[in-house]
């Protein structure tokens, strides 16, 4: 039978007339009550409905995607034609279409009943068939609401809540709720009448300060072993993994092997779960409030193939903490630093790789600092490091640095903390840089600085004056008129009132595919000539794959091609597979490239965010594959429903996710 026109227009008349035959099909064969289930994508076969109902349903709507062969209106695929057959009749073929989900293994996973073998379900359970759903509902009691708290809390890990003081320093525990540390307290000054006090009188109930939520982590990688649908999921990197040199997983990286190397008892055990930290704060009320803050610590477990490691399902949270401010590595954006590790981001050493022996300037007029000084990495005769015009004024004789790793770097700071733990000080790699955080911050430096944004651009008259400062590039030094005012010499990419509109009518015509980035178009003001509201993955893919097609119209070839080579060295970075050779290669054309874009920019471009690419390539050589080591929490901002209590807004909305998560492993055709 054609079936093509499914996929014609539903306004067509041969889509109204192929849904008339579908109808006359269905009702034929698969009629109760003389009603069928609704194929339409909101009902998608579990509502039951009239004819006149879906005949409505499929024109506004439409039928679900690539459902071709009608099995659940009488069609038969066990053979190559149509046959109908009868869906009440239980001698026919139809049961084999009946969902098969896995009812019986979810509830002995959730309840951990493996020992007791088929019989372990409590004597008052009963299993009783709800056709809407197509899959076994165990009730216990015959009472549905006691029955889903219990499979609620058998599937999920609760929380924990723990007081915590004001500057969030001291953590109270509930064996010390009436103790002082100095001059903070747990409670607040006032105290608030419980509504819900029992009848003898109102009770009066403290309230803390802050609450941290704690969610357990044991109880949750027991979870990941417990299940049959993930057990197996957590030997992958050592069962089937593909060894053949290439990056493709963490494993591959040169820190997880060091580690093993070091560590050979932990190694010898391929259930050992090795995890990642990421932490990130945001803002719950979005713009309706500026001073207020979250901060989440999420886990990501290693241990899991490429196709389920980086998913949301796959992330742990393990603490929430409220308020303004065996593990392998930790993950966090460049800003975070100063918080988690305990390193300055700002001023003269602000980038930790380079620690002491960072290139840093103070520019005067600018008042800050600059990151420069890229011709070290570059080979030992090459010609840019005897210009003298192109950095400081001075020629470069000395030897690459190499990167401060592993115990070389010593955190007095926050000492404490991470390094308690045994194997920290043998990590080489215990801090991730975020590239897709300077993939942002590098984007908005060039668009900022081309169309000359009042606030983003990095050429002003403090920029040409610390060029008169360095004595470099004095044919941009600024010009005295007559009137007393300064004159600033174009630069090479000074774009004209003209090329600006072009430049921002490639981005408003720019058409993306669904979930490939936001709608570009929406966020370019033709008016003012900038880029506004984009998040941090709209600069990923502006940076990889549409800055140069903007570029390529409206600015000189030299521009061009230096902007086109950096958007192929943060593309090889971030590539599926990578090829340590070709990393090694990909370092010397991040040198060469920062080096052409101190030829070509000014020294207030160069912000430590700048700096960091030349990192990048080392990096990936040690930890592996990109996406592995940057932070996806957006999906936490989406549980805050209650602005009142957001901490517990997310916490609940976690825990709901991770019992939905846990089920949805267990049923047919239902994706994680």
């Amino acid at each position: 039978m054609d079936r093509s026109w499914m996929n014609l227009s539903r306004v067509s008349n041969a889509y109204r007339n192929g849904v008339q035959t579908f109808l006359n099909f269905a009702f034929q064969n698969a009629r109760q009550e003389n009603m069928i289930l609704c194929p339409c994508k909101r009902c998608g076969n579990i509502n039951w409905h009239f004819r006149e109902v879906v005949y409505e349903h499929l024109i506004v709507d439409g039928f679900i995607r690539e459902y071709k062969k009608w099995i659940f209106h009488g069609e038969c695929t066990s053979r190559g034609t149509s046959s109908t057959i009868n869906p009440t009749n239980p001698d026919t073929a139809y049961h084999q279409y009946v969902r098969q989900d896995d009812m019986k293994g979810m509830l002995r996973d959730a309840f951990n009943m493996h020992s007791h073998g088929e019989q372990s379900f409590p004597p008052d359970f009963i299993a009783s068939d709800d056709c809407n759903i197509g899959v076994n509902v165990f009730l216990r009691n015959g009472n549905k609401r006691v029955d889903q708290k219990l499979f609620y809390n058998a599937a999920t890990v609760s929380e924990r809540d723990v007081s915590i003081c004001k500057n969030l320093s001291v953590l109270l525990r509930y064996e010390e709720t009436n103790k002082r540390f100095g001059p903070w307290s747990r409670w607040m000054n006032r105290n608030i009448e419980d509504v819900n006090a029992d009848e003898g009188g109102a009770q009066l109930r403290k309230k803390p300060v802050k609450v941290l939520r704690y969610f357990p982590l044991i109880p949750r990688l027991q979870r990941l072993f417990m299940s049959s649908k993930t057990a197996d999921s957590m030997r992958w990197h050592n069962d089937e993994r593909t060894d053949d040199g290439l990056l493709r997983h963490p494993t591959d990286s040169l820190a997880w092997k060091l580690f093993d190397r070091k560590f050979p008892s932990f190694a010898s055990d391929p259930q050992n779960v090795r995890l990642g930290l990421a932490a990130d704060g945001f803002n719950p009320f979005k713009i309706m409030s500026t001073s207020y803050s979250i901060w989440p610590v999420v886990l990501v477990p290693y241990n899991l193939p490429p196709w389920i490691c980086m998913k949301q399902s796959s992330f742990i949270l393990s603490m929430i903490i409220p308020g303004e401010k065996a593990l392998l590595w930790t993950i966090k954006d460049f800003p975070a630093y100063a918080n988690l590790c305990g390193w300055s981001t700002k001023g003269r050493y602000a980038c930790p790789c380079c620690a002491a022996q960072t290139c840093s300037k103070w520019l005067y007029n600018g008042k800050k600092f600059c990151y420069m000084g890229h011709r070290l990495w570059l080979d030992g005769n090459h010609r840019f490091r005897f210009q003298r015009t192109l950095s400081e004024g001075t020629e470069e004789f000395r030897e690459a640095l190499e990167q401060t790793i592993g115990s070389e770097i010593l955190l007095v700071e926050k000492k404490k903390y991470f390094f308690e733990l045994p194997y920290w000080e043998h990590h080489i790699l215990r801090r991730n840089l975020d590239v897709m955080h300077i993939e942002k911050n590098v984007s908005e430096n060039i668009i900022g600085t081309i169309l000359n944004v009042d606030g983003k651009s990095k050429d002003n008259l403090q920029s040409r004056l610390d060029l008169v400062d360095m004595g470099i590039r004095r044919d941009l030094h600024p010009q005295v008129l007559l009137n007393g005012k300064y004159r600033l010499p174009p630069l090479i990419f000074t774009m004209s009132k003209e090329e600006k509109e072009v430049f921002c009518m490639v981005w408003k015509d720019i058409k993306v595919s669904d979930a490939y980035a936001s709608n570009i178009s929406r966020c370019v003001s033709l008016k003012d000539g900038k880029l506004y509201s984009l998040k941090s993955h709209d600069y990923h893919i502006l940076m990889q794959d549409l800055l140069p097609l903007a570029l390529w119209c409206c600015m000189s070839k030299k521009v061009t091609s230096c902007i086109i080579e950096l958007s192929n060295i943060m593309k090889a970075i971030c590539g599926k597979v990578l090829d340590v050779e070709e990393l090694e290669k990909v370092q010397d054309r991040a040198a060469l490239t920062l080096c052409n874009l101190e030829k070509i920019f000014l020294p207030s471009f160069f912000t430590i965010m700048v700096h960091l690419v030349i990192h990048l390539p080392h990096e990936a050589i040690l930890g592996g594959l990109v996406f592995y080591r940057w932070m996806f929490l957006s999906k936490l901002k989406s549980y805050c429903r209650n602005k009142r209590y957001p901490e517990r807004s997310i916490a609940e909305g976690y825990l709901a996710e991770e019992c939905m998560t846990f089920c949805s492993r267990y049923l047919e055709d239902v994706e994680t």
